[in-house]
């Protein structure tokens, strides 16, 4: 239960402390409580450095470019495990054109496995069209539409209860709600945070620590009047739908966490959660859940600079250690980031590292990103993913459509197409073995 709670307290404070924007507009005559939601919930400025990913980001989203890369994944655990040898040392290397404005893709790939496993095809989107092809299958592109999909998935004898008819793809993200929505939820948590003589204030040198302490039975209140407007909030429902995320799933498990809050409001604890601010910022934030007298939970996070380090330790042992980092010169900006989290029965390490060469350039920008997890999964003990990819903006890309004279679009196909099209599939692929 301890557990959840500290995961959900946390996900709240980055949520806020990642977006919108200051909720006061003065720190002058403010109380200790004022300041303590004022440093929680304040937007520091980015560095210009960071801004240019955003820029760069934007870029993408508006512009057309060519890409070439490869992803890598290399696996080690069981010698004598067929599935490892064939995903160890595996590859995909892809070169086409992406035209995001008219949702065009173009993309030739191949994909090459362990065992000298070695698959040719190429990938094209036109809209709402999503095809494949292989001449190891056929001359034409294997296409859908994006459409109707209930009804193809029952062509097909699958279930399609849980089929959307229609996958939204779209990331149009509308900042200014996203910013409405973050100035709501801080005046929410401002006005169900304690009264004032909760807070205290004191100070040692240049350093001021901003301390608030709330009971379990505090604790559980506020977050259940959070969690009810969350439950209800169409900003989060609509986003939900959009997402193909069944919405009565998302109900059970806030009224599962209700549930469990419940339980918290009748145990004897507290939490103490402290700030540390100095020369007008956020250098450092801890929170402490007590049982009685004896602490369960200890979070201590220090920030500073492009530096984030978090350690958990809970009272049977169990932590987690988290560290994230911005580094950048004059070309080339990277952000790397570890987290460990350990007990008696697990010990998983994950390492992370996105890097931008160029990227000051806005032009012919080199991304690289690795991701490695490591640890006892069962047969599996360790993974590494590589990815990498050149991007170089061109106005002048030109994408053929998705037609008839180039795919078979299987959504247009009468039963007996269909059904005549998979044993034609079904076919090559025998010749192929």
């Amino acid at each position: 239960m301890k557990k959840k709670l500290l995961i959900l307290i946390l996900i709240l404070c980055i949520a806020l402390g990642g977006v919108g924007y200051a909720y006061y507009i003065t720190r002058d005559n403010m109380s200790n409580k004022e300041l303590f939601m004022y440093y929680l919930t304040r937007k520091e400025e980015t560095n210009e450095k960071v801004e240019k990913i955003k820029q760069y980001n934007k870029k993408k989203i508006e512009s057309s470019y060519k890409t070439k890369g490869k992803v890598e994944l290399n696996v080690s655990g069981e010698e004598d495990d067929e599935s490892i040898q064939m995903l160890n040392n595996s590859k995909i290397t892809f070169e086409g054109k992406i035209n995001p404005t008219e949702k065009m893709i173009e993309q030739e790939i191949t994909a090459v496995l362990g065992m000298g496993i070695n698959v040719p095809f190429n990938y094209k989107q036109d809209k709402d069209y999503f095809g494949v092809q292989t001449n190891l299958l056929t001359p034409k592109y294997i296409a859908i539409r994006n459409d109707n999909l209930k009804e193809l998935a029952k062509r097909f004898d699958a279930d399609s209860e849980e089929f959307p008819d229609k996958i939204n793809f779209e990331n149009n993200i509308d900042y200014e709600k996203i910013n409405d929505f973050a100035e709501k939820y801080k005046r929410i948590i401002y006005e169900n945070l304690p009264a004032e003589n909760a807070f205290t204030k004191s100070k040692d040198g240049n350093k001021t620590t901003l301390s608030v302490s709330m009971t379990n039975k505090e604790i559980a209140t506020s977050l259940k009047t959070i969690l009810e407007e969350l439950k209800n909030d169409e900003f989060i429902i609509n986003i939900l739908k959009n997402s193909n995320v069944n919405v009565n799933e998302y109900y059970d498990s806030i009224n599962g966490i209700i549930e469990e809050l419940n339980n918290l409001a009748d145990e004897n604890g507290k939490a103490e959660v402290k700030l540390y601010i100095e020369n007008k910022k956020l250098v450092g934030l801890d929170i402490l859940f007590y049982d009685e007298n004896d602490i369960v939970v200890k979070i201590v996070t220090e920030i500073k600079d492009n530096n984030i380090n978090l350690k958990m330790n809970l009272a049977d042992g169990a932590y987690l250690d988290f560290n994230y980092e911005v580094k950048y010169d004059e070309k080339d900006l990277s952000m790397n980031f570890y987290l460990k989290i350990a007990d008696d029965e697990i010990d998983y390490k994950i390492k992370g590292n996105a890097e931008y060469k160029n990227i000051f350039e806005l032009d012919n920008v080199e991304e690289k990103y690795t991701l490695e997890l490591s640890g006892k999964m069962e047969q599996i003990e360790n993974i590494v993913i590589n990815f990498s990819n050149l991007v170089t903006f061109d106005d002048n890309i030109e994408i053929e459509k998705i037609s008839e004279n180039n795919s078979y679009i299987i959504n247009d196909m009468t039963d007996e197409q269909l059904q005549n099209f998979i044993m034609l599939i079904y076919q090559k692929f025998l010749t192929m073995k």
